[in-house]
């Protein structure tokens, strides 16, 4: 249960700013309601699309670990449609030193979250788009 009182900050929400995140996304939410019955034993058919033969359980864990702060989710809704400057990071994130945000990159540098794009800029990965809009359509609550 979560007791956080406090009200969120602005939480990302890529499926809105692109047709192409919403159908991804509503096919995440379809995807999701199938897994809950399938596990819950609503409906017996199995799902294909769950084929974990040869994947490391370890390093999907990690890889999903890099996200685990709200500091980097809001990082890669930053620079979702553009590259943004670490400077630019510092301000609208509100944090005080370059230090907190190079650390957040890092992680998110190291699991391919976010890229380089030059001059002190980083954007989100391209080829990870898909994969962020899924995984937070499925634990959008």
């Amino acid at each position: 249960m979560n007791t956080n009182t406090s009200t969120p900050q602005s939480e990302p929400n890529l499926a809105n700013s692109d047709p192409k995140l919403a159908e991804l996304s509503q096919r995440a939410v379809e995807a999701g309601q199938a897994l809950h019955n399938y596990v819950t034993g609503q409906d017996a058919t199995p799902i294909p699309a769950l084929n974990f033969s040869g994947m490391s359980f370890q390093l999907a864990a990690n890889d999903i670990s890099a996200l685990g702060h709200p500091i980097r989710l809001q990082i890669c809704q930053l620079t979702a449609n553009e590259p943004v400057s670490v400077k630019d990071l510092v301000d609208r994130l509100g944090m005080g030193t370059t230090g907190q945000v190079y650390h957040h990159l890092r992680t998110l540098l190291d699991f391919e979250w976010v890229e380089n794009a030059g001059r002190s800029s980083y954007r989100l990965n391209p080829a990870r788009v898909d994969a962020l809009a899924l995984i937070l359509s499925v634990i959008k609550r």
